[in-house]
């Protein structure tokens, strides 16, 4: 009998820490989460908003500008700039206004491998990207005039093809401006040259183009895309190939705002979790005495709108406290990354039991139901790795003829757990 329990004295050794440590990831990541760097977009933008002709209306509406003139901040035929495209053919084709600028679509669109290019797919480049014999060409100097009505001189680097809005860039000479205006100048300056410092990790070289993106195109396909280029043999509006050489040294990255198929955005998730007893066993210090239970599950899932999806769940939960196994099948609605409510049928093997008092399950089409928050802390390509914090109420009835206890009942009914979740997107 000694001997048994030295035993399970061990094994409560073994597990605690494990344990310990579980919980304190789930916290540190959850909080982590809530920064808006891990507000990661899992699915296009624009999935579950838009018709599944939207890409080819989108293509059509940008070649209707074929030849119109480039005017910086232009969004019309009288004259357009290379997001001012972006911006008409996605509004004109779907409805949806978009982010206006390169800076705010680059940080909107759902990032692709290039190999993965679809008609319809955005391509962003860095203009500045072949400076590194433009500082032998000397600056030009120019004249601006700013509300005050006062010829300034300023130093323009030399213009590249198709600089879009938020990407022109002024350096004022100080030297020719008198110090009591200097104050009403803008705080411009000459972007760098856009060599990616080395020993970046993939997170920081993708931020590093982010920050550099400073033109856009649609792509047709074929290695084709249009877009709006201010100088050059030609200018305007035009058809380039990805395949120049210029451009294959000015590419940055490639984005997606509208769905590829009919099963872009559709997910495959996997999950496991803790669930937790009564409180006061943490309180005395029974840390495993506090842990009910342990659940598997997988999710399917497709977008209905912008981060909130509908899926499917089947899982496994094993309750220690109830003695019980269980295999709930759910409907999920809500949030990608947020709060979803779930309900669904359950099948029981086992006979619950809590407290000497004996339970049956209530129902069995709703026989489990709750609210549950996720959140996402890593992010690789499609994959999504985050943490979930869940409230569960599984339906059980106690049986006829027992003493009555509420704490009872509501102890075998409720739970909550904690856990980590893995997902993969399709787009």
């Amino acid at each position: 009998m000694d001997m048994m329990v030295l035993l399970g004295k061990q094994r409560i050794a073994l597990w605690r820490p494990a344990i310990y440590a579980g919980t304190i990831l789930f916290f540190l990541s959850s909080f982590a989460a809530l920064h808006p760097a891990f507000a990661l977009v899992s699915v296009p933008p624009l999935a579950g908003l838009v018709s599944s002709g939207a890409r080819q209306a989108v293509l059509s509406t940008a070649e209707s500008y074929l030849g119109t003139r480039y005017r910086y901040g232009g969004s019309s035929k009288s004259g357009i700039d290379c997001s001012g495209l972006v911006y008409v053919s996605f509004l004109k084709a779907t409805g949806v206004r978009i982010p206006r600028s390169v800076d705010a679509l680059s940080k909107w669109v759902l990032i692709i491998p290039k190999n993965e290019l679809e008609p319809g797919d955005l391509v962003f480049f860095s203009l500045e990207a072949k400076t590194h014999s433009s500082s032998k060409n000397p600056s030009t100097n120019v004249s601006v005039s700013i509300s005050t009505s006062v010829p300034l001189k300023t130093s323009v680097p030399p213009v590249s093809p198709g600089r879009c809005l938020n990407s022109m860039s002024l350096s004022l000479t100080a030297a020719s401006i008198p110090s009591s205006q200097s104050s009403i100048l803008p705080q411009t300056s000459v972007p760098p040259k856009t060599s990616v410092p080395p020993n970046l990790s993939d997170s920081s070289i993708l931020a590093f183009s982010l920050s550099k993106a400073d033109h856009v195109g649609i792509y047709l396909g074929d290695d084709i895309f249009i877009h709006a280029a201010s100088t050059g043999a030609k200018t305007g509006v035009i058809r380039s190939s990805l395949r120049e050489k210029s451009w294959q040294q000015r590419f940055l990255f490639a984005g997606r705002a509208l769905p590829a198929s009919g099963f872009s955005g559709f997910a495959l998730d996997w999950g496991s979790g803790i669930s937790f007893a009564q409180l006061d066993m943490l309180l005395q210090g029974d840390l495993l005495a506090f842990v009910r239970g342990i659940s598997g599950w997988t999710e399917v899932s497709l977008p209905v709108a912008n981060n909130l999806s509908a899926g499917l769940r089947a899982g496994v939960q094993w309750d220690r406290v109830l003695g019980v196994v269980r295999v709930p099948i759910e409907i999920d609605l809500g949030r990608i990354f947020g709060v979803s409510v779930f309900a669904g049928p359950a099948i029981t093997f086992g006979l619950p039991t809590l407290n000497g008092r004996l339970y049956t399950q209530g129902d069995f089409f709703l026989a489990t139901g709750g609210l549950r928050w996720s959140s996402f802390f890593y992010s690789r390509g499609a994959h999504r790795l985050g943490s979930y914090i869940e409230l569960r109420y599984d339906y059980y009835v106690p049986k006829p003829e027992q003493v009555e206890s509420i704490r009872s009942d509501l102890q075998s009914c409720l739970n909550i757990s904690i856990g980590f979740r893995l997902r993969n997107v399709f787009y």
